[in-house]
């Protein structure tokens, strides 16, 4: 359920935000988003460390934290990725938008 993806990769992004990489390691080394080490993670990191193969949720939550980004964004969400790695972004924007999503996502779906 996309719901409980996106409370899993919340709490992920929570204990560690990363840009340009999916995740980090606790020295600032980028690894794999589904390695043990990984310690921060960006938007779309997060998503894959919550469900690493669970495709289709993962895209359904995808494509709900880019329509809360197109609602709260003056310019519209050319990627997540793009959005989380924007030198303006904050760690409390990506929680916020997690929020958002977490908020309108049906937690029957």
């Amino acid at each position: 359920p996309v719901k409980e993806l996106l409370t899993r990769a919340r709490e992920r992004i929570e204990k560690g935000w990363c840009q340009h990489a999916y995740a980090e390691d606790a020295e600032g080394l980028t690894v794999d988003a589904t390695a043990q080490g990984a310690s921060s993670f960006c938007i779309r990191g997060a998503i894959i460390a919550a469900a690493p193969m669970d495709y289709d949720t993962r895209a359904q939550s995808c494509i709900l934290l880019e329509n809360v980004i197109d609602r709260i964004s003056p310019e519209p969400c050319e990627s997540l990725a793009g959005y989380n790695d924007a030198s303006e972004r904050t760690h409390a924007e990506i929680l916020s938008v997690f929020d958002a999503a977490i908020a309108l996502a049906d937690p029957t779906t």
